[in-house]
C-alpha cells in the first residue's frame, strides 16, 4: 500500500511539474519574442525578407535606400496608429526598429546604405559582422544588416540562447520541486501508512478472535476517527462474546434442572421406587411444560432479534385488553391477599398492534409483579396517553431493584434475587421478551424505582 500510494503521489507531481513545464516554455517564448519584436530583434525579420526580395529582384543592392524609406514611412505610421501619444512608436525608434536608422552591406561586408553617409563604402567591423544579420537568397548570404539593436552586442541567436536559458533554468526548478515534493510524499505515506497498518494488524488480529483489541492511533483525523471506531467494534465484539458464552452457560443452566428432575423420577419409576401413578408423573410433566416454555421463549427471543417476528396488527383497546389479562391472575392475587387496582383517565384512542403479543407483554409484567409483591400488599396499574403514545405503569409493591440493576433486568436470565431458581417456574427470559415485543411495535419498556417503594414498569405503545 505504501508503495502504491508513493507512486499515486509521483504520478501527480509529474503531471503538475509536466504541465508547469509546458506553460511555462510557452510563456517565456511568447514573452521573448515579442520582446524582440518591439525591441530590435525580430522586427527585423520582415525588413529582411524585403530586402531579400529586392536582392533576387535586381540582383544588387543599388537604388535600396527607396526600400528603407518606403520601410521607415510603413513604421511610422504603424506606431502612430498603436499608440498616439502614448510613446509606442517612439519606443521602436529608440530601440532601432525604424529601418532608416538600419545600415546595409553587401556580402563582403562593404556598407551599401546607412543614416551616416561618410560610411557608405566602408567595410564593417568584425564585432559587427559578428552581431549583424545575414541577408539570404537561395541559401546564399547576399548582404548584411546592421540594426542599433544587434550592434549593441545582441547576437543574432540571441532569442534562441535565451529561451534555452529559461527552459534549463525552469526545468532545474521543477527538478528541485520534485526532488522536494517526493521527499514530502513519503513522509506523508509514512504518517498514514503507520497507523493504517497498525489499523490493520488489529483487525487481523480481530478477526482471529482476539477481541482485547484496542488501538492507540495517532495521525490525521480520519485515521484517528478510524481507529476509535474500530476500538468501539472490538469493545462490542467482546461484549457480544461475553454475552453470547453468558447465554450458552445460562442455558445450559437452566436446561440441567428441569432435565435432571425429569431424569431422577424416571429412574425412580423404573426401579419401582415411586408407583407410576399420576401423583409420581406430575412432576415430570410440569418440568416438561417448563421446557417447552423455555424453548418458545427462546425462539420467540431469536425470532425478535433477527427482525422476523410476525405482528397480526389491528386497532386494540388497551384498557378491555388490561383488564382481560388480570382476570386469569384472580386465582393467584387472591391466593397472596394482593390486590389489583386499575386506574384510568378518559377516552383513550385505539393502539395498532397485535393483541396476542400485547397480552404476552401484560401477561409477564403480571407475573414479575406478583412473584415480588408480598403478601397483603398490592399491584398498581395506571393507563393514560402521554403525547403520540399510551402509557401503562405497573407498580408493584416489592423490595425494589438495585439501581445499578434497572437496565440488566432485561436481559435474558437475569434475576435481581439470584436465590430464585424455578420454584415460581420462570424461565428468566420474560422481561426481555416483553421489551422486544414492545420494541418491535415501535414502543418502549423501561423501569425505574418508585420513591415510595417497588418498582414501576412503563410501556409505551404508540398510537
Amino acid at each position: 500500500m505504501r508503495t502504491r500510494l508513493i507512486l499515486a503521489f509521483i504520478l501527480v507531481i509529474v503531471l503538475a511539474l509536466g504541465t508547469v513545464l509546458i506553460v511555462a516554455n510557452l510563456s517565456a517564448e511568447t514573452q521573448v519574442q515579442g520582446y524582440l519584436r518591439r525591441f530590435g530583434m525580430g522586427g527585423e525579420t520582415d525588413l529582411m525578407q524585403s530586402l531579400a526580395d529586392y536582392y533576387r529582384q535586381h540582383q544588387n543592392w543599388a537604388g535600396v535606400e527607396s526600400l528603407l524609406a518606403r520601410e521607415s514611412g510603413q513604421a511610422m505610421e504603424q506606431g502612430q496608429g498603436q499608440g498616439h501619444g502614448s510613446g509606442a512608436g517612439q519606443g521602436s525608434s529608440q530601440a532601432g526598429g525604424m529601418p532608416g536608422q538600419n545600415v546595409i552591406a553587401d556580402s563582403d561586408g562593404v556598407i551599401v546604405y546607412a543614416p551616416d553617409p561618410a560610411r557608405i563604402g566602408q567595410t564593417l567591423s568584425q564585432s559587427e559582422l559578428n552581431t549583424a544579420l545575414p541577408v539570404e537568397v537561395d541559401g546564399q548570404v547576399v548582404g548584411y544588416l546592421l540594426t542599433p539593436g544587434s550592434a549593441g552586442g545582441l547576437p543574432a541567436n540571441f532569442e534562441s540562447q535565451l529561451l534555452a536559458k529559461v527552459r534549463n533554468a525552469t526545468l532545474l526548478a521543477a527538478l528541485i520541486s520534485g526532488v522536494l515534493a517526493l521527499i514530502l510524499a513519503v513522509v506523508l505515506a509514512n504518517q498514514v501508512i503507520k497507523p493504517v497498518k497498525a489499523l490493520t494488524q488489529s483487525a487481523e488480529r480481530i478477526a482471529q478472535g482476539d477481541l482485547t483489541q484496542q488501538v492507540d492511533v495517532k495521525g490525521p483525523p480520519e485515521v484517528v476517527t478510524l481507529g476509535q471506531t474500530l476500538n468501539s467494534m472490538a469493545a462490542s465484539l467482546q461484549r457480544s462474546e461475553k454475552n453470547r458464552r453468558a447465554l450458552t452457560a445460562d442455558i445450559a443452566h437452566e436446561l440441567r434442572t428441569p432435565l435432571a428432575v425429569q431424569q431422577a423420577n424416571l429412574e425412580a419409576l423404573e426401579d419401582g421406587v415411586y408407583p407410576p401413578n399420576q401423583e409420581a408423573l406430575k412432576p415430570l410433566r410440569e418440568q416438561n411444560e417448563l421446557l417447552i416454555r423455555l424453548v418458545e421463549d427462546l425462539r420467540t427471543l431469536s425470532l425478535a432479534d433477527a427482525g422476523e417476528l410476525e405482528l397480526h396488527k389491528r386497532p386494540v383497546d388497551l384498557r378491555e385488553l388490561t383488564h382481560l389479562v388480570t382476570q386469569s391472575f384472580e386465582p393467584a392475587l387472591a391466593n397472596n391477599q394482593i390486590t389489583l387496582q386499575i386506574e384510568s383517565v378518559g377516552e383513550m384512542p385505539k393502539v395498532m398492534a397485535d393483541p396476542d403479543r400485547i397480552q404476552q407483554i401484560l401477561h409477564n409484567l403480571l407475573q414479575n409483579a406478583l412473584r415480588y409483591t408480598p403478601t397483603g400488599k398490592s399491584i398498581e396499574i395506571n393507563l393514560q396517553q402521554e403525547g403520540k403514545y399510551l402509557r401503562l405503569d405497573l407498580r408493584d409493591h416489592g423490595a425494589g431493584i438495585p439501581p445499578e440493576a434497572l437496565d440488566l433486568i432485561f436481559e435474558r436470565f437475569y434475576r435481581a434475587d439470584s436465590s430464585r431458581e424455578h420454584a415460581s417456574g420462570s424461565t428468566g427470559l420474560g422481561l426481555a421478551i416483553a421489551r422486544k415485543l414492545a420494541e418491535a411495535h415501535g414502543g418502549t419498556l423501561t423501569a425505574f424505582n418508585h420513591p415510595q417503594g417497588g418498582v414501576v414498569f412503563t410501556l409505551r405503545l404508540p398510537i
